[in-house]
């Protein structure tokens, strides 16, 4: 989308505009909106950021098929 900028490696995933992923973080069946950020070496699977939602010190987060982890608009982990 415009404005992302994708260093990690990003599989499966759906990325809105202005979307940071850092260098080393990997991410799959991911959906990540507006304006999120995902930091340096960070592990993900069915995640979902809502809006300017951060992954900053968590180097792992995993959700399932039938249960996708959300991290809500604005919230920093």
């Amino acid at each position: 989308a415009n404005g992302a900028i994708i260093k990690g490696k990003v599989e499966n995933c759906i990325i809105s505009r202005d979307v940071i992923v850092e260098e080393g973080a990997e991410l799959k069946n991911c959906i990540l909106f507006t304006q999120s950020f995902v930091g340096k070496n960070a592990k993900m699977e069915y995640v979902l950021l809502e809006k300017k939602a951060r992954v900053i010190e968590v180097k792992k987060l995993a959700g399932t098929k039938e249960k996708v982890l959300v991290i809500k608009q604005g919230e920093k982990v």
